[in-house]
């Protein structure tokens, strides 16, 4: 079911909680009396009515069934928009939710009279309907009488938050879906199309040096001259720059940059230790699943990315969100332990970033999700991953490419002896 990092689902669903056999949705009576002879807790109960709400709303909006989700996760290459959706219309579902009270209070002993619409908000604001129950069920009641009622205006904008993580995290998911399915679809062709472009690249440089010499072991001596040349420069400006980067000074920056780059680094500690397996000796490596190396690695080149302000620290905070919960969801079906949970679960009535902030973050992030689609020629590619016949027609396209660069390749190639004769005869 998993072979790649942006193939590995980040979606655990209610019947997989509940380890029925078949996929299967419920209702508030049914879903509660199977919490109650399975012995979850009323948190836990309450993420899986909130878990089989967002399992409805994929249904009926999107057409996408639990089992489908738990295949391929909560990002659906045709509607990535279903999760930021089912947030944005939550208030549709509320009602339903807090009806689960009735259903709930009187089969649980509730001495600590926890507030469902904490718990609701609890839920939502920690993103809890991303990981499996064993993950949350450590969350005690002490915690949840830490956490507050939210008013609405409060709820709202650490909502909008939520929905904007939700949005983004879907879209960068999306790409990497996409960069994967082609690269996998048309990888050797793709491969190939690579090398021909470098060799035409080699050759077009040397015909440009041809005038230059009178045989090719002195054309050969001057392009590597030349590329030893290139690469001193890149390197030394590539140093240059890394220099005078404008990394943030963690003691200027402002409280909510602070914040997020608190939070992933509470988040990368646990990715490290969810992926502990990878940095063991080298004979215990073989028994290691390569997704978690494949995790480790990403984790760690993300987190070391260069920060300069909230969007920088934003979408880094993205990538090692989607990289934990797809390391849970891992972890959760091979039946392998999980570690540090509690740290991750925020009890803070303060609200994560201000509304300007929020506003332009929001816009910033749209800016940095174009120019990404571009780089990566997103909307190209997705076209001849989607259909059969429109995937021929570019595996055939590819092929003529790579013929039509060699016969370039052997034009130059042409090319270059005759220019190395003419200089020989004119010395």
């Amino acid at each position: 079911m998993i072979n790649s990092k942006n193939l590995m689902t980040d979606y655990y669903p209610v019947y997989a909680e509940f380890k029925l056999a078949k996929p299967a949705m419920f209702n508030a009576k049914e879903l509660a009396d199977l919490a109650i002879e399975r012995g979850f807790s009323l948190l836990s109960t309450m993420v899986l009515a909130f878990k089989n709400s967002i399992e409805g709303f994929y249904f009926l909006t999107c057409n996408i069934t639990p089992e489908y989700l738990f295949k391929n996760g909560s990002v659906i290459m045709e509607k990535p928009e279903c999760l930021p959706s089912f947030l944005e219309n939550f208030s549709q579902y509320k009602p339903g939710l807090m009806q689960m009270e009735i259903h709930l209070k009187d089969k649980w002993n509730d001495d600590d009279n926890i507030s469902m619409e904490a718990l609701v908000q609890f839920i939502i604001l920690n993103q809890l309907y991303r990981f499996p129950i064993s993950f949350v069920s450590v969350i005690d009641n002490s915690m949840l009488k830490d956490f507050p009622v939210l008013t609405e205006k409060e709820f709202n904008l650490k909502l909008e938050l939520v929905i904007l993580y939700e949005r983004f995290s879907a879209e960068f998911e999306l790409i990497g879906k996409i960069n994967h399915i082609y690269y996998t679809t048309f990888k050797e062709l793709g491969e190939k199309l690579k090398l021909k472009q470098e060799e035409y690249e080699y050759y077009r440089k040397k015909l440009i040096l041809a005038p230059n010499c009178a045989t090719e072991e002195q054309l050969n001596q001057l392009f590597y001259e030349n590329l030893v040349h290139s690469k001193l420069n890149t390197n030394s400006e590539t140093v240059n720059n890394l220099n005078h980067s404008k990394q943030v000074n963690f003691a200027e920056a402002s409280l909510s940059l602070q914040r997020v780059i608190e939070r992933t680094k509470i988040l990368y500690r646990a990715i490290a230790k969810n992926t502990s397996e990878v940095q063991r000796s080298n004979a215990e490596m073989n028994n290691i699943p390569e997704e978690l190396n494949e995790i480790f690695i990403e984790a760690n080149t993300i987190y070391n990315e260069p920060v300069t302000g909230l969007t920088d620290a934003f979408l880094i905070y993205l990538g090692m969100t989607s990289l934990l919960t797809k390391v849970i969801v891992f972890r959760e079906i091979y039946q392998m332990p999980i570690s540090d949970k509690l740290q991750l679960f925020d009890v803070d009535k303060e609200v994560f970033v201000s509304k300007d902030e929020l506003r332009i973050l929001h816009k910033s992030l749209e800016t940095q999700l174009v120019d990404f689609k571009m780089r990566h020629a997103i909307d190209y590619k997705k076209r001849f991953i989607l259909n059969n016949e429109q995937s021929a027609i570019h595996q055939d396209f590819l092929a003529q490419q790579i013929n039509f660069i060699e016969k370039l390749i052997a034009n130059i190639q042409i090319e270059i002896k005759e220019v190395l004769k003419i200089q020989s005869q004119s010395k």
